[in-house]
C-alpha cells in the first residue's frame, strides 16, 4: 500500500512540476512576445484554464505527500520520513504563495481591458511571474525530495529486505554504478542499432541523434537516470 501511495504522489507531484516548468518555460514566454491586447486576452484564457486544473494538482500533490510521509512512521527508519515531510513543506509554501500572492493576480488578470496601459500591465505580470518562479523552485524540491533514493526506499520497491541489497552491493554508490553501466549500455545498443545500415559518416550521426530523442522519449524513467547530474556524480566519484 505504502509503495502504491508513493507512487501516487510521485506522479501528481510530477505532473504539477511538468505543468508548472511548461508554462514557466514555453507558455507565458511565448505570450509575452505578443501585443499587449493580445498578451490580455492569452494570458486570461490560460488563468481560466490553469485554474480549472492547478488547484486540483496542488492540493492532491500536498495531500498524497502528507498521506505518505504518514504510512513512513515507524517503517522505514528517520529520512525518508523527514525527507517526504520535507516535500509536503515545500508543497504547502507553494499553495500559500500562490492563494496569498498569484491568485489576487489572477482575479486582477481577468478583470483587464485588451486596451490596457502596457506599462501597468507588465508591472502586473511581473509581480505574478516573480511570483511564479518562487512557486516551480519548491515543487521541483519537492518533487526532488519525494524522489530521493534510499537503500531501504529500493528495498521496498523491490519488495526484498536491505540486507538482501548488500548481499549483491557494497552500498548505493555500488548499486548506482552497476545501474548506470547497465543502462549505459543499453543506451550504446539502442545508438547502434539506430545507425546501422547508414550509408556515410553523417547519415549514422544523424541516426544516432534521432536514436538519442527516441530513448528518451520512449524511455523516460531510464533518461532521467543515465543523464541525472547528481546521480552521476555520485556515481562515479
Amino acid at each position: 500500500m505504502s509503495g502504491l501511495v508513493h507512487g501516487l504522489n510521485v506522479l501528481l507531484v510530477g505532473l504539477l512540476v511538468g505543468n508548472e516548468f511548461g508554462s514557466w518555460a514555453v507558455v507565458h514566454r511565448a505570450v509575452a512576445e505578443l501585443s499587449t491586447p493580445e498578451q490580455v486576452r492569452a494570458e486570461q484564457a490560460l488563468t481560466r484554464r490553469y485554474g480549472q486544473l492547478m488547484p486540483v494538482l496542488m492540493v492532491a500533490g500536498m495531500a498524497s505527500s502528507g498521506v505518505a510521509s504518514t504510512m513512513l512512521a515507524g517503517r522505514s527508519g528517520a529520512l525518508p520520513r523527514t525527507l517526504r515531510l520535507a516535500a509536503t513543506a515545500c508543497l504547502a509554501s507553494m499553495l500559500g504563495i500562490t492563494l496569498v500572492g498569484n491568485q489576487p493576480l489572477n482575479r486582477a488578470t481577468l478583470e483587464q481591458e485588451p486596451g490596457v496601459d502596457p506599462r501597468a500591465w507588465l508591472a502586473l505580470r511581473g509581480r505574478w511571474n516573480r511570483l511564479h518562479d518562487w512557486r516551480l523552485l519548491l515543487d521541483l524540491a519537492a518533487f526532488v525530495l519525494a524522489e530521493a533514493l534510499t537503500i531501504r526506499a529500493i528495498a521496498a520497491a523491490c519488495s526484498v529486505t536491505p540486507p538482501a541489497i548488500y548481499q549483491h552491493f557494497a552500498d548505493k554508490q555500488a548499486l548506482l554504478r552497476a545501474l548506470l553501466h547497465q543502462q549505459f549500455g543499453v543506451f550504446r545498443a539502442a545508438l547502434d542499432e539506430a545507425a546501422d545500415g547508414a550509408g556515410d559518416a553523417c547519415e549514422a550521426l544523424r541516426r544516432r541523434c534521432q536514436g538519442y530523442v527516441r530513448f528518451g522519449l520512449d524511455q523516460p524513467g531510464a533518461y532521467r537516470v543515465l543523464f541525472s547530474g547528481l546521480a552521476s556524480a555520485r556515481a562515479v566519484s
